[in-house]
C-alpha cells in the first residue's frame, strides 16, 4: 500500500515511511511498449539480410550502393565547389601568390607619391576662365555618374556596379590631380574631394555587393562568395589613390618661397567626419563578405586593406 498524501500544512515523519522493498525493483510500467518494435525488427532482420539486387545490407538498413551513390554526389559537389573557386577571378593566380596586399603600406606609398609629386615642375596659373571650364567639366562628370547611379536604383535592367562607378570617379579624381600638380593656389579641388567622399558614402551605403560578388551554396563547404581580383584592385587602389592625394593637400606643398598652399581648417573639419562614416560603411560591407571567403589569403589580404583605410586622412585628423 502506497503511503496517504500529507495535507499541506502536515510534516512527515520519516519513521512512518515504508522501509520494506519491492518484490521486483524492475517495474515495467507499460510491458507492451516495445513487443511490437521487437517482433518487426525480428522480421525485419530476416527480410533484410538481401536485397532484390543479391547484396547484402548494413544493420542499419541501408543499401551500400545507395551509400556510395551518396558519396559520390558529395564527391560531385565537392569538385564543382572547387571549380567555383577556381573561377574567383585569378584568386589562385601567381600574381595573388606573390602579392600579399594590393596596396602598400602607407608610409611606403606617400613617400612614393610626394616624390614624383615634387619631381613636377611648377607651371603657371590657370586663368580664371579656364577655371570655369574646369568646374564646368568636373560637375558634369559627377552629375552623370549621380545620374547612372539613380537610374541603376529604379531600373532592374540597368546594371551599374560599385566597381564601375568607382572606376569613372577614378578618371574624374585624376583630372583634379592634373591642375594640383601644377602646383599653382587651390581653387576648388579640395572641395571636389570633400564632394566625391561624401557621395561616395551614400554610394558605398546603397550597394549589397560592393565587389559585385557572388553568394554560392554547396552541399560540401557550405556557403562562401566569389570574389573578382580585378574589382578589389579598383576599390582598394582608388580608396589608397584618394587617401594620398588628401593627406598631401592636408599636408600643403610649396606655392612659393613664403607660402605654402594647403587645404583650409574649414575643409578639413568638414572631412574628417565624412572620411570617418565612410571608413565604418565600408568595413561593415566587407565584415560581411571575409566570414564567407574560403581562401585564407584572400581573408588575410582583406583584414589588411581594411586597417589601412584612409590612414593617411585620419591620421591628419
Amino acid at each position: 500500500m502506497s503511503p496517504l498524501h500529507p495535507a499541506p500544512d502536515e510534516e512527515i515523519n520519516p519513521a512512518t515511511l515504508p522501509t520494506t522493498q519491492l518484490q521486483n525493483d524492475d517495474i515495467d510500467l507499460n510491458p507492451d511498449l516495445y513487443d511490437e518494435e521487437d517482433e518487426g525488427e525480428e522480421d525485419g532482420d530476416k527480410d533484410s539480410s538481401n536485397t532484390k539486387d543479391g547484396s547484402k545490407d548494413q544493420p542499419n538498413g541501408i543499401n551500400l550502393s545507395s551509400l556510395n551513390n551518396l558519396a559520390s554526389q558529395e564527391l560531385q559537389d565537392y569538385e564543382s565547389s572547387m571549380a567555383q573557386i577556381q573561377h574567383q577571378a585569378n584568386l589562385t593566380t601567381p600574381q595573388l601568390q606573390a602579392i600579399k596586399q594590393i596596396t602598400l603600406p602607407f608610409d611606403e606609398a606617400y613617400a612614393q607619391f610626394v616624390t614624383r609629386f615634387n619631381s613636377i615642375t611648377s607651371q603657371h596659373s590657370i586663368s580664371q576662365e579656364q577655371e570655369s571650364k574646369f568646374v564646368s567639366f568636373i560637375d558634369g562628370k559627377l552629375l552623370q555618374i549621380q545620374r547612372r547611379f539613380i537610374k541603376q536604383q529604379s531600373d532592374p535592367t540597368s546594371i551599374y556596379t560599385l566597381p564601375q562607378l568607382v572606376a569613372e570617379l577614378d578618371a574624374v579624381v585624376d583630372v583634379i590631380w592634373v591642375s594640383v600638380e601644377r602646383k599653382s593656389r587651390l581653387f576648388c579641388q579640395s572641395e571636389y574631394f570633400i564632394k566625391i567622399l561624401g557621395d561616395l558614402e551614400d554610394y558605398v551605403a546603397h550597394y549589397k555587393r560592393i565587389f559585385d560578388e557572388i553568394q554560392l551554396d554547396s552541399h560540401s563547404r557550405g556557403k562562401f562568395v566569389d570574389l573578382k581580383w580585378a574589382n578589389m584592385e579598383v576599390l582598394f587602389s582608388f580608396w589608397r589613390k584618394v587617401d594620398l592625394m588628401v593627406s598631401l593637400l592636408i599636408d600643403g606643398y610649396d606655392l612659393s618661397e613664403a607660402q605654402v598652399e594647403k587645404m583650409s581648417r574649414t575643409e578639413l573639419v568638414r572631412l574628417i567626419p565624412i572620411v570617418s562614416r565612410l571608413r565604418l560603411s565600408i568595413i561593415a560591407k566587407l565584415d560581411r563578405i571575409r566570414v564567407l571567403v574560403v581562401d585564407d589569403a584572400i581573408r588575410d589580404m582583406l583584414e589588411l586593406e581594411v586597417s589601412q583605410l584612409f590612414e593617411g586622412v585620419l591620421e591628419r585628423s
